[in-house]
């Protein structure tokens, strides 16, 4: 079961939150935390300080004594909306934030991680003693909150964010209303993984989270493309290719299908399509050798280039022309990973590979945070 709790939120003491909240760190790119730095109090000074995590942390118990950041005085839970396009429609997804305590039996993982982010993120945690981003969790059943006491919103990427607070005895219902639920990971392996060392170091037994029903129809998930870098695609490469799938060549980008990658080298363009789906079973479940992610691991990664080293090899990207395709870079688009991928992969008790989701939109950094010396 998941045991969630209401905390007393440290937020800034102002409502419109625009100049302050930013993207999750691991989304913010050089040009973007430039940009974000031009505002005295943003959020970026404090999940990816310029200086170092300790200058982080001296940021934070600044903001706190000036009064830009306060702490509300009773526990609370803070529903969040957040309001978007996608495809030419506006949606609304709905959460809450919640503190919840840390027990691995109660929460699916989906992907593997990292080791470099969760040396990063655990320095940044050790200094300032205080849980900065919340991570991403999913439930599957339907839980009523309310959205009536509107505290602060503010528009990032493109995305209005509206945070909402609710007490007393709303929040033991919906405590009660999860406690006998098992809670997914759509977003946030890292800071999970984290969080669970944290534990061991510091007993600190909670972790704020965003709880979104896996029901809400604005839960959307975009692909991760795949940057080859480094590597060579000499005849030998090729020739593994062709083994390995049905090529042929395309004139224009486009959206792959399920089970298609697109591949560009700088100049020219490729469909590829695998010919066998016939994975060893005894390795991982049926499932997992359906998503496009596990195909492109083994046929592509392994099985085409020999890549051992990933993080040596494969960067990913949202949107195609974020690539910079240099001599030996190779693109790869690849299909979306649907939510029932997610859940019947989970359910087997495995992880994806690196990367198989990313749901958007993200959810915003500095609406909220959780002090860990409460």
């Amino acid at each position: 079961m998941v045991e969630i709790n209401g905390f007393r939120g440290l937020r800034y003491s102002f409502s419109n939150l625009s100049d302050v909240i930013t993207q999750p760190y691991d989304k913010i790119t050089d040009e973007m935390q430039e940009e974000y730095y031009k505002k005295q109090y943003n959020y970026a000074r404090l999940i990816l300080n310029r200086e170092s995590h300790a200058s982080a942390a001296k940021t934070l118990r600044e903001w706190i004594d000036k009064g830009i950041l306060k702490k509300d005085e009773v526990d609370s839970i803070y529903p969040l909306e957040q309001e978007f396009r996608y495809k030419g429609k506006t949606f609304v997804r709905r959460g809450f934030f919640a503190i919840f305590k840390l027990d691995e039996n109660d929460v699916v993982k989906h992907e593997k991680t990292l080791s470099k982010p969760k040396e990063d993120r655990l320095k940044l945690l050790r200094e300032t003693e205080c849980d900065l981003e919340p991570i991403f969790l999913l439930y599957d059943k339907d839980v009523k909150v309310s959205y009536e006491e509107k505290i602060a919103e503010g528009t990032e990427a493109g995305v209005k964010n509206s945070l909402y607070r609710i007490s007393g005895e709303e929040v033991e219902r919906i405590r009660n209303a999860l406690l006998h639920e098992k809670v997914l990971i759509a977003d946030g392996h890292h800071r999970y993984e984290v969080a669970l060392e944290y534990l061991k170091e510091k007993g600190a037994e909670y972790k704020m989270a965003v709880f979104v029903s896996m029901r809400d129809p604005a839960l959307i998930i975009l692909p991760t493309h795949r940057l080859l870098y480094d590597v060579t695609l000499g005849e030998e490469e090729k020739s593994r290719m062709r083994k390995l799938f049905d090529v042929e060549e395309i004139k224009t980008m486009r959206e792959p299908e399920k089970h298609e990658f697109i591949m560009y080298d700088g100049s020219r363009i490729f469909s590829l399509r695998p010919k066998t789906y016939n994975f060893d079973e005894r390795e991982h479940t049926k499932d997992y050798w359906m998503l496009d992610t596990a195909i492109f691991q083994r046929l592509v990664i392994e099985e085409a280039f020999g890549i051992q080293d990933i993080e040596a090899h494969v960067k990913y990207v949202r949107e195609a022309n974020e690539a910079m395709i240099g001599k030996n870079d190779l693109l790869f688009l690849l299909h979306p990973t649907g939510i029932e991928e997610v859940n019947k992969v989970s359910a087997h008790g495995e992880v994806m590979p690196q990367k198989s989701t990313d749901f958007y939109p993200k959810l915003p950094s500095g609406m909220v945070a959780y002090d860990l010396r409460d």
